[in-house]
């Protein structure tokens, strides 16, 4: 039964990963269609915002594609060193995210009054 609760355990870790990476090739395609598609908004915004975002969600993904491809590895090997790191790399990626979610949530009004204030700017200066 001890084998049977670590197969089990593997297989976990196994498909958890799987699915992670696979959100997180989802985001890197989104953020590369934002900086190759929606680069123009960066001019008509006047602010380096929205494409920082867009640096940010490629960077991210990239860690967290990483991170799984590490966790597979390290479930495969079952040394006790590389789950820890591999679970510590995670939870500090957690931590970041949940972070980052709450810094958004709380400036989410600053940030739409400015870009509502560029545009209006930009439409004011506007000579066709």
């Amino acid at each position: 039964t001890m084998a049977l609760k670590r197969h089990y355990a593997r297989l976990v870790v196994y498909l958890s990963n799987i699915i992670i990476a696979v959100c997180a090739v989802v985001l890197l395609a989104l953020g590369i269609w934002t900086m190759n598609d929606k680069s123009f908004l960066e001019e008509l915004l006047r602010n380096r915002l929205y494409m920082n975002t867009a640096y940010i969600i490629v960077i991210s993904s990239f860690i967290l594609i990483l991170n799984s491809v590490f966790g597979c590895f390290a479930a495969y090997k079952e040394v006790k060193c590389l789950l820890l790191t591999y679970i510590m790399f995670m939870s500090l990626f957690f931590v970041i995210l949940l972070v980052g979610g709450i810094l958004a949530y709380i400036f989410r009004e600053q940030v739409g009054n400015t870009m509502k204030a560029e545009m209006i700017a930009d439409i004011r200066n506007y000579d066709p």
